[in-house]
């Protein structure tokens, strides 16, 4: 995910791998049910898979970072240009809403990271 890649290599990618969830939204469609699913719409697999690979490199990758922001000591927005500048030139970054899935991915596991911290100080004064 990190490599370093052209514009027209990252198009490639990302095409690539709408098309692989394309196909599977397909099958699923095929299964009949009385109602509409939003399952049914490739572009909320896509961004779900697109925010879950975020998130899974954020959190391999900046867990101290978040750590930081839980304690004050670190802006979220900081970071955020941080991750921004990490990922340039790699083939997720080329995509039109990948400030969009970074924010999201950042922002679900700095509360996750909120809550996990109030846990562990909850009673303690």
């Amino acid at each position: 995910m990190r490599k370093k890649v052209t514009p027209e290599e990252a198009k490639v990618i990302i095409d690539r791998a709408y098309n692989d969830i394309e196909v599977v939204t397909d099958k699923v469609r095929a299964v009949e049910v009385p109602a509409k699913l939003s399952s049914d719409n490739p572009k909320t697999w896509f961004y779900n898979m697109m925010k879950s690979t975020i998130m899974e490199d954020l959190n391999d990758n900046y867990k101290s970072d978040i750590n930081e922001i839980v304690k004050g000591r670190l802006s979220a927005g900081e970071l955020e240009q941080k991750i921004f500048e990490d990922f340039e030139g790699t083939a997720i970054s080329y995509h039109p809403a990948f400030r969009k899935y970074v924010s999201s991915a950042l922002r679900t596991l700095i509360n996750k990271h909120y809550q996990k911290y109030r846990r562990e100080h909850a009673g303690e004064e």
